[in-house]
């Protein structure tokens, strides 16, 4: 009988060390940790939303704000990654459980909000809520000195719901898709008024018929990689020579050539890109076809430019002369998909009615 009020006792104690490291302060381990990786800086606060596994420490050193994350396992805080970008970087932050809460119109599970300065002073908060073993995105507030919202940001399915003082507090619903998840989320670059959701979020658009086929795919976030219009490094690169694309928002892929990837991706609204990146871009899990061009030898019927933005812009990329030759690839709805060598090699979209087959 003693032994197991003895045993009780024991776990009774580790019990009670546990809860406690994972309260208000950084437990002793995660401190120390800090101390040596991140010497010189300031723990602003740390917190073990609803007693999950995951811990979050905010530091700052000069100014930079920085997030940390560990991870219970085993009795042990194991580090896992630090970023600055989910961070605001204007004053300090302050984090706080809001599992299992109400909180300006969200019913949350496990969750936790990361605050912008003190209250008094007015400021952002970014609300995150546990899905799996990621933390998803669920609102962005901006909040007045009293702490009450002046601007809600709801993030939704297929866009972001706004409610704030810019629309007199109705509802203001704008399509698109905005990076969820903590690990690959810039809080700077986050639509914080109406006209900023309307220009930088878009949804994947429906491709037209033809021989290209789109797959919706989520690359790993926090990515960017040079963009070019054909499968390798000569081809012509769009944007003045500085395409890029980042895999924080939506990406479609078409298929696989030598090595390279066609994608469209998003560059703002109103404005895609057709371009290649490299094949090892690809998730893990990733399955894409290799394309079967036609490869049909054609000549163009008159001047011609040729775009990378088909479905949108059509903003020029190439300009073709008529009597051209080029390669006739694959059609998608009314745009041929063709590659021309001219002064570089280029692909791109011209309109059909642009287009001969040359019969050689």
């Amino acid at each position: 009988m003693m032994k197991h009020a003895g045993l009780f006792l024991v776990m009774f104690v580790l019990c009670l060390i546990f809860v406690s490291a994972l309260g208000d302060g950084a437990p002793y381990e995660i401190e120390s940790y800090l101390d040596q990786r991140y010497p010189g800086n300031e723990i602003m606060g740390f917190i073990n939303p609803g007693s999950s596994l995951d811990g979050f420490a905010a530091i700052s050193h000069e100014g930079r704000n920085k997030l940390v994350v560990f991870r219970y396992n085993n009795g042990y805080w194991n580090y896992q990654w630090t970023r600055n970008d989910p961070l605001p970087q204007d004053g300090d932050i302050i984090l706080f459980d809001l599992s299992g809460a109400y909180y300006n119109g969200l019913r949350l599970n496990t969750a936790f909000c990361i605050r912008q300065s003190e209250y008094g002073s007015g400021g952002y908060e970014t609300v995150w809520e546990q899905s799996g073993s990621h933390w998803r995105l669920r609102a962005v507030f901006y909040v007045n000195e009293g702490g009450i919202p002046q601007d809600s940001f709801y993030v939704e399915a297929n866009g972001i719901r706004y409610n704030g003082w810019e629309s007199n507090y109705t509802n203001v619903y704008v399509d698109g898709t905005v990076q969820t998840d903590l690990q690959y989320f810039v809080f700077s670059v986050f639509p914080k008024s109406i006209s900023a959701m309307r220009k930088k979020i878009s949804s994947a658009p429906v491709i037209p018929a033809g021989t290209l086929n789109a797959q919706n795919i989520h690359f790993d976030g926090g990515q960017k990689y040079d963009v070019y219009s054909g499968p390798g490094e000569e081809y012509v690169r769009g944007g003045n020579g500085k395409a890029m694309v980042s895999t924080n928002d939506w990406i479609q892929v078409f298929g696989e050539e030598r090595g390279w990837i066609l994608i469209q991706y998003n560059i703002s609204n109103g404005h895609m890109r057709f371009g290649y990146i490299p094949a090892i871009s690809l998730p893990r899990n990733a399955r894409v076809s290799p394309f079967n061009f036609n490869h049909i030898p054609s000549v163009t019927t008159r001047y011609v430019q040729l775009t990378d933005d088909p479905l949108n812009s059509q903003a020029v990329l190439y300009s073709i002369p008529a009597g051209a030759r080029v390669d006739w690839l694959s059609v998608m709805g009314n745009w041929a998909y063709v590659e021309y060598r001219g002064d570089w090699p280029v692909r791109g979209f011209i309109p059909m009615d642009a287009l001969t087959p040359s019969g050689q």
